[in-house]
């Protein structure tokens, strides 16, 4: 019987709080936060809204101090979205050099009776596909900008780009190191829905500040015990 969400989640929970997977949780997480950081607010040192554009009427409105203050808090908050998405590419990316280790963490103290043998990744396909998946990323955000400037749709609209290249990349990290390429595509056409579901709840909870930089490797051992569950289930039957 397959397990549900609430007992996936908690055993997702259980296992990143083991002493091997904290290991991969932090430190090389709490490295990137200071490395992000500290460049972060050594370039934001560097702006300074009150010397002087060189425009009349620009610096005469530089002048007044709370439209300054407005400006420079605007410039602060911009980077520090910039800084959110940003993490979450460099984030997924840094995950994947973990995934084969995770799955086989998993495989062998939950579920020894599947094999994941026949994974189809390799350096090669994973990197054209973090090519593709990135100029895709890309062409989505330039066709949405119309959509930038219209109020509400707007937080919907700038997410999507990003929702697809977070999704993408961690299903394949996870699927390529543990099903050949035939049962990755069937679990996709039978439970896309769903998987869908699970990206997009890990990726509202790697909105919330600094967790998407500290919380990649409980992404992957969430997918990876949600495809183990399926194929341990009587609900995939798949013909090699």
């Amino acid at each position: 019987m397959r397990k549900t969400q609430g007992e996936i989640l908690a055993l997702s929970f259980r296992e990143l709080f083991s002493k091997s997977m904290l290991k991969l949780a932090f430190l090389p997480f709490v490295i990137t936060i200071v490395l992000f950081y500290a460049l972060f607010f050594y370039f934001m040192s560097d702006v300074s809204l009150s010397g002087g554009t060189g425009l009349a009427t620009v610096d005469y409105l530089l002048e007044i101090s709370a439209i300054a203050w407005i400006l420079t808090a605007f410039a602060y908050i911009f980077g520090i979205f910039v800084l959110f998405w940003v993490g979450i590419f460099f984030a997924v990316i840094i995950a994947g050099f973990f995934t084969p280790y995770i799955v086989a963490h998993l495989q062998r103290k939950h579920y020894s009776h599947i094999d994941t043998a026949d994974g189809y990744g390799t350096i090669t396909n994973s990197l054209l596909f973090l090519l593709k998946t990135t100029l895709v990323m890309i062409f989505w955000f330039l066709v949405l900008v119309p959509l930038y400037f219209i109020p509400g749709i707007n937080v919907v609209a700038i997410n999507l780009p990003f929702y697809y290249f977070f999704h993408k990349m961690l299903h394949f990290d996870v699927a390529s190191n543990m099903l050949s390429k035939e049962r990755h595509i069937v679990i996709k056409h039978r439970h896309g829905t769903s998987f869908r579901l699970y990206s997009l709840f890990l990726y509202l909870l790697s909105m919330i500040p600094f967790v998407v930089l500290v919380l990649p490797v409980f992404y992957i051992l969430y997918l990876a015990i949600n495809y183990f569950e399926y194929l341990s289930s009587s609900l995939l039957e798949i013909r090699d």
